[in-house]
């Protein structure tokens, strides 16, 4: 198996996101209720963590976009409408993370949970749907990659039906695993 040290610059920088910056921020916006209990978005919308949880959703969108950027360009494998989707998905969730979310305002608290839930899902089905155009070309690759998805649906559909509700932690999972996950994508390849 390829070693995860990053091999340039930009590995590196990715490196650094996937494994240190936004699992950082992750846990010092969690660690402010009870991730089992309370979302994200619940945390993230009292007014002393409002400015940290937009600085980590613009974080972890642009780690997400910049790394699917890097990997279709290392790969060579890419549709022609890849980009410009992941490039929404990325404007919309970053989006969803200036929409305020209270119960003074249920049309735009209702609007927050929408992008952020559509953005989140469908970057997750758009790296699925990367993994599988590699099913016929690489196996060996694929192979990895699709163990490694499966493994991570099963954790949060397990999460979310524990729990019964989004909660911070299958948030934090899925922030996580997802850009851990590029990151391990670029690096195995």
């Amino acid at each position: 198996m390829k070693s995860l040290k990053p091999e340039n610059k930009i590995e590196a920088l990715l490196f650094l996101f996937a494994f240190i910056i936004l699992p950082i921020f992750s846990i010092l916006l969690g660690v402010q209720e009870s991730i089992f209990y309370e979302n994200l978005t619940y945390i993230g919308n009292q007014p002393q963590y409002r400015l940290l949880f937009q600085i980590w959703g613009i974080t972890i969108s642009l780690d997400y976009f910049f790394s699917f950027y890097y990997l279709t360009k290392k790969t060579k494998v890419y549709g022609k409408r890849l980009l410009p989707i992941a490039a929404v998905l990325s404007f919309i969730s970053i989006l969803s993370f200036f929409i305020p979310y209270n119960a003074h305002q249920p049309l735009l608290s209702n609007l927050h949970v929408y992008t952020s839930l559509s953005s989140s899902l469908l970057t997750i089905c758009l790296i699925f749907y990367y993994v599988h155009l590699f099913q016929f070309d690489e196996p060996a690759y694929y192979q990895k990659c699709f163990r490694c998805i499966i493994a991570f649906m099963i954790i949060c559909v397990t999460l979310l039906l524990i729990l019964g509700d989004i909660s911070g932690i299958l948030e934090l999972v899925m922030t996580l695993f997802l850009s851990v996950f590029l990151y391990y994508m670029i690096r195995i390849y």
